[in-house]
């Protein structure tokens, strides 16, 4: 019985990696919402990074590039990265391999999500809650506060925090 269990839950979790990549938090969580013990989780995470299907650095490595893609900021990435159960050191070693990113190209993927989405934005009469809102809109995807004021000037908004 506990056999077929183990392998219930390892069809499972190949189902769930079929999908897209997990932590190996991520993956255990859904298995224990789905009913699985947790001796039968541990076996099956186990079993999986084993096999090379479930790997913490891979998946950090993709989701963060993913994540700048979308043009999130390092802030965002790391908020990121540690809800999914991943450790410190990892999030800082995959943090420091995206801050080669120059201060120039982060500058330059937030001028360009705010170019995209300053429509929105114009259509606040009053410039200081159109302020406020370009500044909290940059501030959620995880832009300093400097990058933030310089996208701003950048796309015609002359004022700063």
């Amino acid at each position: 019985m506990k056999e077929s269990n183990r392998e219930k839950c390892l069809g499972k979790a190949a189902q769930l990696l079929s999908r897209r990549m997990h932590s190996t938090m991520e993956l255990s969580q859904k298995l224990l919402r789905k009913g699985f013990s947790k001796s039968d989780i541990d076996d099956t995470t186990s079993k999986l990074s084993e096999l090379g299907l479930l790997d913490d650095n891979k998946f950090a490595a993709c989701y963060s590039e993913e994540l700048v893609r979308k043009g999130f900021g390092a802030r965002k990435i790391k908020s990121q990265l540690f809800k999914r159960g991943l450790s410190k050191e990892l999030i800082d070693g995959i943090l420091s391999s995206l801050q080669s990113e120059s201060y120039d190209d982060m500058l330059e993927t937030a001028v360009e999500i705010l170019r995209r989405k300053m429509p929105s934005f114009e259509r606040e009469e009053n410039l200081m809650k159109r302020k406020h809102k370009i500044f909290v809109f940059l501030a959620a995807r995880g832009y300093p506060t400097d990058i933030i004021s310089k996208a701003r000037a950048a796309c015609n908004m002359q004022c700063s925090f």
